[in-house]
């Protein structure tokens, strides 16, 4: 909105323009309330308390004081101690091809063009993409499990692909067998993943991009399964197989770091 008000009054509007100001100010306080008003209803704490719990919450929030070990390039290291490449490294090793070339490209795209696309939503769209991991990096701020922390960015990163390849394909559709070779291209960079979801439907977020190495390559070097989604699938494996069955002779040690999830799997169904 501030924008939106320099780009049509400039600087000096914030003088001239005091009624203007004050509408400004009005559908900024309305906006903001209703936000305010419509997360506290899904948030019982707030309901409590709407002001104390809210500020309570944004100090905790910004030292967040609980560690967890996390597995990052091989070594397991504590969640609030993390490298300033954590975020990055995760971002381009589980993005999908199309997507990691399109937002790599796609920023040069957004700002050669944004007379066109125009300077408030060419400037919000890099802000809202780039902003909050550079803050966070900037703040050494904790993070853990890849970045499902960082997923709301997913969206204007999405958007800055999508511009690279509709430019693409704008180029392209001058000439027919550049753009069927550019289908073809796209085709092949989304079934890849897909198949990859398909086949692991019970924990698609395990995914990790051919630039990676996939899951091989992620394999001992970065949390995959921070979840524990893969025990009850293991363990259906294992009774296929006949290694977990009351008639197996053998004593079996099942080493995990999800023994919650395996004894809540297991119940009933593991020998004792």
């Amino acid at each position: 909105m501030g924008l939106n008000f320099v780009m049509k009054h400039g600087l000096g509007g914030l003088v001239k323009e005091v009624k203007i100001v004050g509408k400004y100010a009005m559908y900024f306080a309305i906006g903001s309330l209703a936000a305010f008003l419509l997360a506290i209803l899904f948030w019982p704490s707030a309901l409590v308390s709407p002001i104390a719990h809210t500020r309570e919450a944004l100090a905790l929030f910004t030292k967040f004081d609980v560690s967890i070990k996390v597995l990052f390039q091989g070594d397991n290291i504590p969640s609030n101690g993390i490298p300033k490449n954590y975020a990055p490294t995760w971002i381009f090793n589980t993005l999908t091809i199309p997507l990691l070339l399109g937002w790599i490209a796609g920023v040069f795209i957004v700002i050669a063009r944004w007379r066109k696309l125009g300077f408030i939503t060419s400037s919000l769209i890099l802000f809202a993409c780039f902003f909050p991991p550079i803050y966070i990096i900037y703040k050494n701020s904790q993070l853990y499990d890849g970045w499902r922390h960082l997923m709301f960015i997913f969206g204007p990163l999405a958007v800055i692909a999508a511009l690279f390849w509709d430019r693409l394909f704008d180029l392209a559709s001058r000439h027919k067998i550049a753009t069927w070779a550019l289908v073809g291209l796209f085709a092949i960079g989304i079934a890849e993943p897909a198949f990859f979801i398909i086949k692991n439907s019970y924990a698609p977020y395990v995914y990790f991009n051919p630039l990676a190495g996939g899951m091989r390559g992620a394999f001992g070097q970065y949390e995959t399964d921070y979840w524990g989604l893969s025990v009850r699938p293991a363990i259906s494996w294992m009774e296929k197989e006949g290694i977990l069955s009351a008639d197996n002779p053998d004593t079996v040690v099942i080493g995990t770091n999800f023994y919650y999830n395996f004894a809540k799997a297991a119940q009933g169904r593991v020998p004792g």
